[in-house]
């Protein structure tokens, strides 16, 4: 999954964003858009948005978008 940490609330909190995870696997912004049928104009907003925003992916969506390159092989287990 991606990588987590603990936040100050004893929550976990997110460290690993949609671009760091689509660098991570090697893809361009069409390549990972393609690959998870998600439309290139919501990546390219994923990414310009920063923090979490209306316009950022939900958590769960991001480690289950890393869970899956991992599982397929296309990112090693000790990259996230």
């Amino acid at each position: 999954m991606a990588t987590i940490q603990k936040n100050l609330r004893g929550g976990v909190e997110r460290t690993m964003t949609i671009k760091q995870l689509r660098e991570l696997s090697g893809m361009t912004q069409l390549q990972f858009s393609l690959y998870f049928g998600i439309p290139l104009q919501t990546v390219k907003q994923w990414e310009s948005s920063g923090k979490q925003s209306e316009r950022t992916p939900k958590e769960y969506m991001v480690d289950l978008m890393a869970y899956k390159l991992k599982k397929e092989g296309i990112i090693k287990d000790d990259s996230i």
